[in-house]
């Protein structure tokens, strides 16, 4: 069977803003496939993505599973979910992040779903008993996908599987979107109280401790002796460590010099405007701003992860600090600076296919058919 003739339900835990979340809503709309064929639920948190999604008229879901009482809405979305099932009758299960992955494995086996697939994000290095809870259910799984060779040889370890069980289809963005994106450097900048001569360094990832911005704010004194009050840190994300985040900037003296941006749907004009775009993340799965940051032009320095390697070595750019130093960190951006208008990315077209969201598209589906056919 040919995976356009297939029906293919996407289960996610949410549907606001993240890595996982994006690629879906890239990759969804690119299928060759009716509509009618695709359905895309969600646990929780539905958001912009699940917004997007309905505007482009497809048939999303959300549980709302986190509402209190938690156990009881846990059940009651179990059986909503398996009545869903039942009655679109997919041919195919396709699991995104970890809560949504053990949820979607179990209720779609119940209700009969032969195929079961599970796309790896990112290690799950903070809560091991979910990966105690992945292993022991991995038996259910058709196949698992990894977004990074990295993390393909992270799955085959820890969850103990054979390697046939595990492919790697490398996440990617839409190039053209950011390496074509035109904007008026002064205009963008003037927009959000930013002047010509300000040295601009922009970190564009959700509000969470695994991002690792508390380094960089803590860098920044030093870097502000050195290149005096021109120095703007634009931080561009929502997430649970916005408060901490902020007081950090309070005590340190810093709220004239760090802008708490949100959610912004501009991200490729800003790119364009900063002097440094800085990562200073603790790990990753595959990080598609790096990505995205390389075709817009930016000069990127980022925490000297596996992750990061991976999308920057491949890519021939970047500069890297020994992660969670801080001085390391805010002397190479000290440096960076000062060759500020220099050293503007110009990375070969070519660089970028590894990364090209419409291969990645192509190979998934290559992947269903495969699947299909056995």
């Amino acid at each position: 069977m040919e995976y356009k003739d297939a029906k293919i339900l996407y289960l996610i835990t949410g549907l606001n803003l993240g890595g996982g979340e994006h690629l879906l809503l890239d990759i969804i709309p690119r299928l060759d496939m009716p509509k009618s064929h695709i359905k895309i639920v969600c646990m929780m948190d539905p958001g912009v993505v699940y917004t997007k999604l309905l505007e482009l008229s497809f048939d999303v879901i959300n549980l709302d599973i986190r509402k209190k009482p938690i156990v009881f809405n846990l059940v009651k979305g179990s059986f909503i979910f398996y009545k869903i099932i039942r009655q679109f009758k997919p041919d195919i299960i396709h699991t995104h992040l970890i809560h949504a992955d053990l949820f979607g494995r179990i209720i779609g086996k119940l209700a009969g779903v032969k195929i079961i697939i599970t796309t790896v994000h990112v290690k799950l290095l903070e809560r091991k008993y979910l990966l105690f809870l992945d292993r022991i259910t991995s038996f259910l799984v058709t196949q698992y996908i990894a977004v990074s060779k990295i993390v393909e040889e992270y799955t085959i370890k820890e969850l103990k599987l054979n390697s046939d069980k595990v492919i790697t289809i490398d996440n990617g963005v839409d190039i053209n979107k950011f390496m074509d994106c035109m904007v008026d450097r002064d205009k963008k900048r003037n927009e959000l109280g930013l002047s010509a001569s300000d040295k601009v360094i922009g970190c564009v990832a959700n509000l969470r401790t695994q991002k690792g911005q508390k380094s960089l704010i803590l860098a920044l004194p030093d870097i502000v002796k050195v290149h005096g009050s021109k120095i703007r840190l634009l931080l561009i994300g929502d997430g649970p460590c916005d408060g901490e985040l902020r007081r950090v900037v309070a005590e340190s003296g810093l709220q004239k010099n760090v802008l708490f941006l949100g959610h912004r749907a501009d991200v490729p004009e800003l790119l364009k405007i900063f002097d440094l775009f800085v990562l200073p993340s603790l790990f990753e799965g595959l990080p598609l701003i790096l990505i995205e940051a390389a075709a817009a032009g930016c000069v990127i320095i980022a925490s000297d992860i596996p992750e990061n390697h991976y999308v920057l070595d491949a890519l021939q750019t970047g500069y890297f600090f020994k992660l969670t130093d801080i001085k390391d960190l805010s002397f190479l951006i000290t440096a960076r600076l000062k060759t500020v208008g220099e050293l503007r990315s110009q990375i070969p077209i070519r660089l970028f296919n590894q990364f090209d969201v419409n291969l990645m598209t192509e190979k998934l589906c290559k992947l269903y058919t495969a699947i299909l056919s056995r």
